[in-house]
């Protein structure tokens, strides 16, 4: 067998610390050289324990030399680094060689895959019980374990978020006889916010436009009809970067 290359044993420690180990032979024999990557930089100080070595790293993701190429991780939210509720996450592997035992675990769920040749495809539907934060998964294949954290390894990276965004509106008062300036922030980052999104009641929008400075933030210019004017904000307005709609939201601005 060749054992030629760099192998990742394992994660060690907490963030982005990873043993990386080369081999340099082609014999059964131990591994003689090592080096730990820590942040993309090498200390070779370190001393990794000698465990679990079985996937080759070439730079664009992990994979058994021997069986298991090509490890994809990704979903159908239309953003491959976000995964909301509801979501189908996709993990897809190819076998050079035929794999006569098979567990695939994808964010701590045993996912039972299909094959159609030598592709492997397993998925996994995101619930309200998974933890927002990077999915993990594993791959056993004939006792050959490949285990990573997608935000942390070398595959693609997916995030589960299931948080709606929020909005804060400012100035709850103006003066009624000139027009105001409202400010609508976001908790996060979204898309899709326009003037078609606000209603306004007892008073017109004469300009709209985005903070260049903040991507969170917009503008609105507002002409007053009456003592009180009613912004309202339907629901699905503004979608977060993994899809999730924002609310409705009503506000009332005050003559002063």
């Amino acid at each position: 067998m060749n054992h030629r290359g760099l192998y990742a044993a394992h994660r060690s420690g907490t963030g982005t610390n990873y043993v990386f180990i080369y081999v340099d032979d082609n014999q059964d024999r131990p591994v003689t050289n090592y080096a730990v990557v820590y942040d993309d930089t090498e200390d070779t100080s370190v001393v990794p324990p000698l465990t679990d070595i079985a996937f080759l790293y070439d730079g664009s993701g992990f994979i058994n030399e021997d069986k298991i190429i090509n490890i994809i991780l990704s979903t159908d939210s239309g953003n491959n680094f976000y995964a909301k509720e509801g979501d189908t996450v996709a993990l897809r592997f190819e076998e050079t060689e035929e794999i006569t035992e098979l567990t695939v675990n994808i964010a701590g769920e045993l996912v039972v895959p299909t094959k159609d040749g030598s592709i492997y495809t397993a998925l996994y539907v995101v619930d309200s019980f998974d933890s927002e934060n990077y999915i993990t998964f594993s791959i056993d294949a004939d006792s050959d374990i490949f285990t990573e954290t997608s935000g942390i390894g070398r595959c693609s990276k997916v995030m589960i978020d299931m948080t709606k965004p929020t909005m804060i509106l400012s100035n709850t008062s103006f003066n009624a006889l000139e027009s105001f300036i409202l400010t609508v922030k976001f908790s996060e980052k979204v898309n899709g916010f326009n003037r078609e999104g606000i209603i306004i009641t007892s008073g017109t929008m004469l300009s709209f436009k985005a903070n260049k400075l903040d991507s969170t933030e917009y503008e609105m210019k507002i002409k007053a009809k009456g003592p009180v004017v009613n912004i309202q904000i339907s629901t699905g307005a503004a979608v977060d970067e993994a899809g999730n709609e924002s609310d409705l939201f009503n506000y009332n601005a005050y003559a002063v």
